[in-house]
């Protein structure tokens, strides 16, 4: 809240306050807690048991509530890649993100702040409008302040749901609105009544910080906000707005809450600040949560929320609970990091691209042991994987492999070519693996070099049907521009462009052209990331090269990033080429 519009009475008084002993405090919120538990504590002492006999019928019935689009996109690197993508919009990407989530089955989606600007007003009424038209009963809503105008906004921009939200806790209230908590509540209870009065059936009221609230107050507050909304289409959000409970905290206060406002559908939105955002959303719901507030990847403001992905995942290898259909969660998680320029890192639980992958050669036998045993073929949900996966990735759209480094074994280097349909004679085995510990001892070995290396000792020669001779690119006024010089099978050819979209674009699309346009030889996916500070900083270039039915990901490490983008292109594509020659003579089985 930032404002005062339209409130019955003003959110600072006339006459300067001093700050209250209770916000002086040292070590503030350490020694509250303390305080806080004296009240809650009776509740806190069920967390351990109502997480080993959880009450089924109660998390059968929790919903999930999107919030990627308007929370999410707090984050400060999804705002500055969709305010700077070219050729599509904040509210193409709200429009399209919160679609693609509604006919996911997200039952609840908070698009954005209606109040915020016209943009958000657009996005909501076309989000909600689209929804209808595909024939779905997804709830959508819209965020704002305890002020008139927020709500009014809310109104021209037609959300099914009105969120509102004040301060719960002490140092929020004061810095705020130079108040204590307690003289909030007759806004709160107006707005609920304007709320109610401009149309909305449905109302959430949330107080900032209220897991640092005072327990007596956020029972008041439900009581007052049941009463205000005749006990109808009033749900309360219990925010961890800093990030600081314990999930036994949460645990209790969810419990204690329930316990005195019997009645009232409780919500939980929780932040990521200490890592702790998954664990006390996932305790919220034991303690009886109706709704349970997230973002795809965990994306949101500062370090972000709880991550859907994560939450739903243990509902269903935990308690058999599916949330939403996990079969798309790969689809949907690809769509949202295209969308939002920023995707979950390479090892980020169930949606990071190694979130599957053994590297070690133990956990490379233990896979190729729990296919051939028939272990890894069980249940999808609950069961399932290899003895190293506590769930069969299948569920969310995914599968197990080994990658390939400095402690990789045998089975490692067997198990990888036969995904890549290759099966190379065993004695041949030992050959390509000192090769990759080698490589692995200095640097990452990409399934370009892995490939590479296997086509080395295999076919008895490298594979190198393509080399850059010579690269000049250039940028101007009328853009970049490139032309390069390419030995082709032993044959120099030159390719040129001037049409891309940076000297990276150009310079791929020469070689694209000097090679051969009618190959079908394409990227399709690009990641750059910086290593070091400075300017003189490398970067790590890291492509998937498509040559047909192939995808081969190639990675270099070098000062210019258009020079290793262009080696990392030639190495994918003399690695494709790689890969169609073992097929042909180690196809999979053969070894």
């Amino acid at each position: 809240m930032a404002g005062n519009e339209n409130m019955r009475t003003p959110a600072r008084p006339a006459a300067k306050r001093m700050m209250p002993d209770a916000v002086r405090e040292f070590r503030w919120w350490a020694e509250r807690k303390d305080k806080y538990l004296e009240i809650i504590g009776s509740c806190v002492d069920g967390y351990g048991r109502a997480m080993a006999f959880p009450d089924m019928k109660m998390l059968g019935r929790v919903k999930i509530f999107d919030t990627t689009a308007r929370d999410g996109m707090q984050s400060a690197e999804v705002a500055a890649f969709v305010t700077e993508q070219r050729g599509r919009s904040v509210v193409q990407n709200k429009f399209e993100v919160c679609t693609r989530l509604a006919q996911w089955g997200i039952p609840i989606i908070e698009v954005g702040n209606a109040v915020s600007n016209d943009g958000e007003v657009e996005a909501i009424r076309t989000v909600k409008n689209e929804v209808r038209k595909l024939g779905l009963q997804t709830e959508i809503v819209s965020l704002g302040r305890m002020v008139h105008r927020d709500i009014d906004a809310a109104v021209i921009a037609e959300a099914d749901t009105m969120h509102i939200y004040s301060s719960g806790s002490i140092p929020h209230a004061w810095v705020k609105f130079g108040r204590m908590p307690e003289e909030l509540i007759p806004d709160i209870v107006e707005c609920v009544e304007y709320a109610r009065q401009r149309g909305f059936a449905n109302i959430i009221v949330s107080l900032e910080d209220a897991a640092r609230s005072d327990p007596g107050h956020l029972v008041e507050v439900g009581n007052r906000i049941y009463e205000a909304a005749g006990g109808q289409g009033i749900q309360y959000n219990i925010p961890d707005t800093m990030g600081v409970c314990s999930p036994a905290y949460m645990y209790g206060l969810i419990s204690y809450i329930r316990s005195k406002v019997p009645n009232l559908p409780l919500q939980v939105h929780c932040h990521n600040d200490m890592g702790m955002a998954v664990q006390n959303t996932i305790a919220a719901m034991l303690a009886g949560v109706d709704v349970a507030q997230v973002t795809m990847h965990g994306v949101g403001e500062r370090t972000g929320n709880a991550a859907l992905e994560q939450v739903a995942m243990y509902m269903l290898a935990n308690h058999g609970i599916e949330l939403v259909d996990m079969s798309r969660l790969a689809e949907v998680s690809g769509f949202v990091t295209e969308r939002f320029g920023v995707g979950p890192a390479a090892n980020a639980p169930i949606v990071g691209s190694r979130a599957f992958r053994h590297t070690a050669g133990v956990h490379a036998d233990g896979f190729v042991k729990s296919e051939s045993t028939g272990y890894s073929t069980r249940d999808r949900g609950r069961d399932g994987g290899s003895v190293y996966i506590a769930f069969n990735p299948s569920a969310v759209g995914r599968k197990e492999e080994v990658g390939i480094g400095a402690l990789s074994g045998n089975k490692s280097i067997i198990h990888r070519l036969f995904e890549f349909g290759v099966g190379v004679q065993d004695v041949m085995v030992p050959a390509i693996l000192a090769k990759v510990k080698g490589m692995a001892a200095t640097t990452a070995v990409s399934d370009a070099d892995f490939l590479l290396m296997t086509h080395d000792v295999a076919m008895g020669s490298p594979c190198s049907r393509a080399d850059v001779v010579s690269i000049e690119v250039s940028t101007g006024d009328a853009g970049p521009k490139a032309r390069v010089k390419v030995r082709l099978d032993g044959t120099e050819v030159v390719g040129e462009n001037s049409s891309g979209n940076g000297t990276v674009d150009v310079a791929v699309k020469a070689i694209r052209a000097a090679i051969g346009n009618g190959t079908g030889v394409e990227i399709s996916s690009y990641e750059c990331h910086g290593i070091g500070k400075g300017s003189d900083a490398a970067a790590r270039v890291t492509m998937t090269v498509k040559k047909g039915e192939l995808e081969v990901e190639s990675s270099i490490v070098g000062t210019d990033t258009t020079r290793a983008s262009i080696d990392a292109f030639i190495k994918g594509y003399n690695a494709a080429c790689a890969l169609e020659e073992l097929r042909g003579a180690f196809p999979a089985g053969s070894g």
